[in-house]
């Protein structure tokens, strides 16, 4: 559903006024337009010993800047409210910046629209995780179909694991689950690089770990019937720079963690 955030205040109290209002233990977020009055955040970083990956020192975007768009993942952390927010913005010298936010992220005067994606019986919960030895929200029961809701289609919220391919893993969501289509259309998380299709040449982005600020795409059956996803998404790399294009399936691996929804698209169906 389409809402509007409240304006002037932290980011993280506004999601949960919103999930609050229409019920919503846990929920993922896609945010676009509207001001940030201030931006608190960082972006990867290579990790030291047994922790390859890590993330950079906390930056302080030039305010105020316009949100381009952002992906959340929305539920708790020791009992409290938490996000995990990976964002694109334009700060006030007009430079095109993205990033992972923190809470301490404000909204601007500007609202700010988000599209809600409630999840139905499943509270997401982040703690470290004992691999990566860095936080990652997961389901508290294994993935699964929601029941329908009105017109709500059915969905699936899944923690996609270090080294699976996020194109193919995607895919194996919609086998298990009997999705014969579906849309990608909210997810957070981290890629091993990143390999982006280009006209010409493929686009490798650095890693040790590459942020995916917003992904996006559709799974529909092959000649075959076998679920085969076209995904496209924004990413940040260790410097901060940004990078957009179609993931290439197979050369996309997940780094740390990616939270990925999957709604079933019946219009075809």
């Amino acid at each position: 559903m389409n809402v509007t955030l409240e304006p002037n205040i932290r980011l993280i109290d506004a999601l949960d006024i919103v999930a609050d209002r229409h019920g919503a233990s846990s929920a993922q977020f896609e945010l676009m337009g509207g001001t940030l009055d201030r931006i608190s955040y960082c972006f990867p970083a290579c990790g030291t010993g047994e922790n390859p990956v890590s993330y950079s020192e906390t930056h302080e975007s030039e305010v105020p800047a316009q949100l381009l768009i952002a992906s959340v993942t929305f539920g708790y952390r020791n009992g409290e409210r938490f996000m995990h927010c990976h964002a694109a913005w334009i700060d006030a010298s007009g430079t095109l910046r993205a990033g992972h936010l923190w809470p301490e992220s404000r909204l601007g005067a500007v609202p700010v629209y988000a599209v809600l994606h409630t999840l139905s019986g499943v509270d997401m919960v982040s703690s470290v995780d004992p691999e990566t030895r860095m936080p990652a929200f997961t389901p508290v029961a294994p993935a699964h179909v929601s029941g329908r809701q009105r017109d709500q289609a059915r969905a699936v919220i899944s923690r996609i694991l270090p080294g699976e391919d996020i194109v193919m893993a995607a895919e194996e969501v919609c086998r298990t689950n009997g999705f014969e289509r579906a849309l990608v259309r909210a997810g957070v998380g981290s890629l091993v690089g990143g390999c982006l299709q280009r006209r010409d040449s493929d686009k490798l982005v650095d890693g040790p770990a590459t942020e995916i600020v917003t992904i996006q795409g559709s799974i529909v059956p092959d000649a075959d019937g076998a679920p085969r996803g076209t995904l496209s998404g924004i990413l940040v790399d260790l410097r901060g720079d940004v990078h957009a294009g179609s993931l290439l399936r197979g050369r996309n691996p997940v780094a740390v963690t990616f939270e990925l929804l999957i709604i079933e698209d019946s219009r075809n169906t």
